[in-house]
């Protein structure tokens, strides 16, 4: 899409990208974009949400997650999207390409449903871990998401734990360990900014909450 617009999608400086991008940009070659949009939300089903939510939802049904067709399909609009410069994260990309190896394992191995399920939050473990560069708070996530209080699945802990940083390790040797986010120079802030930044949060949380207000609204309507 760089090639077809001149448009970068931001990246991260831990990846040798830059938080905001500002290039010349074609603006006849930007009516790609809700194509691919378009394209993206036909490819993935709406009922089955997106990556994370069919991890959890599939581990309470038993193992019932979408076949490998299905999850090939969303996979490569997953994969369209974010490279068009979409709001699409690649965590959603990495984590269904750990559900997609579970099950091709799956078809090659005699594996039961318990091991399908402890491989599947594994490789979800590696994928968030890769993406965020934080292995061992990918694994935690991945064990205590799938319940609504506190609640943790230790049974697979040490499982995502070893997937986790066993993939970082590996995305490490190829691409480096630096943190995804670094922001050289962070100053403490003076007493006299305190104000300031109490009245930036409260901006952030009311306008957060409206925006929850709002999503749990339009369904209803």
């Amino acid at each position: 899409m760089a090639l077809l617009t001149g448009y970068a999608p931001p990246g991260t400086p831990g990846e040798g990208g830059l938080l905001m991008v500002f290039g010349d940009v074609l603006p006849w070659s930007l009516l790609a974009l809700p194509v691919v949009g378009a394209l993206y939300a036909w490819l993935v089903p709406a009922q089955q949400g997106d990556a994370l939510t069919q991890l959890v939802r599939g581990y309470h049904a038993r193992g019932q997650w979408p076949s490998p067709a299905e999850q090939g399909r969303i996979l490569a609009a997953t994969g369209v999207a974010y490279s068009a410069g979409l709001m699409v994260g690649r965590d959603s990309a990495f984590t269904l390409v750990g559900q997609l190896g579970t099950s091709l394992l799956r078809r090659a191995a005699q594996l039961d449903a318990v091991e399908v399920r402890t491989l599947t939050l594994a490789g979800a473990a590696a994928a968030l871990g890769t993406v965020l560069h934080a292995p061992l708070a990918a694994a935690v996530l991945i064990v205590e998401v799938l319940y609504r209080r506190f609640e943790f699945e230790f049974e697979v802990l040490m499982p995502c734990v070893l997937a986790a940083v066993a993939g970082s390790a590996v995305y490490g040797l190829a691409f480096g360990f630096e943190p995804l986010l670094s922001v050289p120079d962070v100053q403490v802030p003076s007493l006299a900014q305190v104000p300031a930044f109490a009245l930036v949060a409260l901006v952030i949380t009311g306008a957060g909450w409206v925006l929850l207000q709002t999503v749990r609204a339009i369904p209803r309507i």
